[in-house]
């Protein structure tokens, strides 16, 4: 999902499901577990951009690995003459599968541009959420850039016992949020 402020400007929206999907069996029954992305053209304050959410295959990494190279090929990418900022959980850690199919198309990943030789570890608390004292062992939640952008800062989220809610974590993972600057030396936002 991705929600937008009343004030940025938003066309062009696409969702798309990935063709390679995993098939489960539920109660006997053939089910494909849906993932894919959303995507949308940006203008705010002069600028224009592209934003694209994904979460690719948690289960299984040669569908992960398909997906990731779908995305990286898909039209809303490769088609892109504009900016373009992609999240998401990738389920990949950094320079593997999604993420590295990613990579290969011209993207790069906040995180260490950031905070050299810093984990920036995402992920993962029990499914439950109720682990106490759970701890993040991986990265596998990105924010990608491709285009003028300069990063000025990132942050993990959700990491903080305090926040808990009933005894409950609010999700699995952490979120990760990042402050760009578009690369217009005329625009220091």
């Amino acid at each position: 999902m991705i929600l937008a402020r009343e004030d940025v400007h938003a066309t062009k929206i696409a969702e798309v499901v990935y063709s390679q999907l995993l098939p489960l069996s539920i109660l006997g029954q053939p089910f494909l577990l849906k993932r894919g992305y959303v995507a949308v053209d940006v203008k705010y304050r002069g600028e224009q951009l592209r934003f694209v959410n994904t979460h690719l295959e948690s289960f299984h990494p040669l569908v992960r690995t398909a997906q990731g190279a779908e995305l990286a090929a898909s039209p809303i990418l490769a088609n892109a003459s504009r900016p373009v900022i992609l999240v998401g959980d990738l389920n990949s850690l950094p320079g593997t599968e999604g993420e590295a199919a990613l990579a290969q198309v011209g993207f790069a990943d906040v995180w260490p541009l950031v905070h050299s030789g810093k984990a920036g570890l995402t992920c993962c608390f029990g499914e439950d959420l109720t682990i106490p004292g759970g701890v993040f062992d991986q990265r596998i939640d990105y924010v990608l850039t491709r285009g003028l952008f300069e990063p000025r800062a990132a942050v993990v989220t959700g990491t903080n016992p305090a926040v808990r809610v009933e005894g409950l974590w609010p999700s699995d993972h952490g979120g990760i949020f990042a402050e760009l600057r578009i690369g217009d030396a005329r625009f220091d936002r």
